[in-house]
């Protein structure tokens, strides 16, 4: 379960670095409505709730399998998520 989280908190980061730079934490933690430090833990590897795994997926379109195993496209098609 440790090497899941430590895996999943990598992923994250590498999601908002896409999206919101590597000094971006603070813009993602804004656009989740949560403490920047909450997010900044997440990223340590402190266990995400649902919710704001189901935010981040909404907000940058990533992909829950490649988010859960680090396998397969990093984010959906757009056009498959009717947006």
């Amino acid at each position: 379960m440790e090497k899941l989280r430590a895996g999943l908190a990598e992923r994250i980061r590498e999601v908002r670095e896409d999206f919101y730079g590597e000094s971006g934490a603070q813009f993602l933690a804004d656009a989740l409505g949560i403490e920047l430090e909450t997010w900044t833990n997440y990223e340590r590897g402190v266990m995400i709730p649902a919710v704001v795994v189901l935010k981040l997926i909404d907000i940058t379109m990533a992909s829950p399998h490649w988010l859960l195993t680090g396998k397969g496209s990093k984010y959906l098609d757009r056009r498959s998520y009717g947006r």
